[in-house]
């Protein structure tokens, strides 16, 4: 995937005015540029480097996928999908500046509300609809679609944010021959565990980088949310962009009735 570079941003020039939120690579902050306020993705080389390496030996895995991330985004040109507004990378951090959504995210507002009208089920699904849609036809499979990464723009309208799980899929189908290996049991145990347990850390990320970040016709790595989470990815038999449509139907049917569907 290539896009243009996006423009470096001077942290010293940056005002820090929140703290948005946390994810599983980094922390998100509301900053003032001066000009205007913007959502900065912040993860630590530290962070990155320790687990890159636990995982796989190797410093340049987990900068991998930060830079696909970043370059996802900047080759994005959709109104409910953010778009890259700036990059920054010193000796001891990383990140990227989106769009800020001043509407907070679909899950705090399903907290507030419990339920939605019909009408706004139907607004929301539509344009959820809309942002997959598109990520799908640029070959993304987006992987975690879920209340907490849909935000609400200041015109009402959503926006899908954080691509961290996100994968880019050949469109078309594999072959026998091309198909990846399965997780090994272990992992597959681990996942299961993870899944039936209740557990406080939900997200649920490759343990290796994923191997196909560019381009294959099914994915095999262990990704997402457990509420959320498709049965082929727990079956690990590869994936591919229904995924996405399973975790939208979970997302809808909470909407409805104020609670995922597989809950225990």
């Amino acid at each position: 995937m290539s896009a243009p570079p996006p423009p470096s941003l001077d942290l010293r020039r940056l005002r820090v005015v929140a703290s948005l939120g946390r994810g599983a690579k980094g922390i998100v902050f509301l900053v003032d540029t001066g000009a205007e306020t913007l959502a900065l993705k912040a993860i630590s080389r530290s962070s990155i480097e320790k687990k890159s390496i636990l995982s796989s030996g190797s410093c340049d895995a987990g900068y991998r996928r930060i830079w696909f991330e970043r370059d996802v985004l900047s080759a994005l040109d959709h109104p409910l999908l953010p778009k890259l507004r700036g990059s920054i990378s010193t000796d001891r951090i990383v990140g990227f500046a989106m769009d800020f959504c001043s509407g907070g995210d679909l899950s705090s507002l399903r907290r507030r509300q419990k339920t939605f009208s019909d009408d706004v089920i139907r607004f929301y699904a539509a344009e959820l609809v809309l942002a997959l849609d598109h990520l799908h036809k640029q070959g993304i499979v987006y992987r975690d679609l879920k209340p907490d990464n849909v935000m609400i723009q200041a015109n009402g309208h959503l926006m899908l944010v954080d691509f961290d799980l996100s994968t880019r899929l050949s469109s078309k189908p594999p072959s026998k021959k091309k198909n990846h290996k399965k997780p090994p049991p272990k992992q597959r145990r681990l996942f299961l565990a993870r899944l039936l347990c209740n557990n406080n850390s939900n997200n649920i990320s490759p343990s290796d980088p994923d191997p196909d970040l560019e381009g294959s016709g099914k994915s095999n790595s262990f990704v997402g949310t457990e509420d959320y989470v498709a049965p082929e990815i727990i079956k690990a038999d590869g994936h591919d962009f229904s995924v996405d449509w399973w975790s939208l139907g979970v997302v809808l049917y909470e909407m409805v009735y104020g609670r995922t569907p597989f809950r225990g």
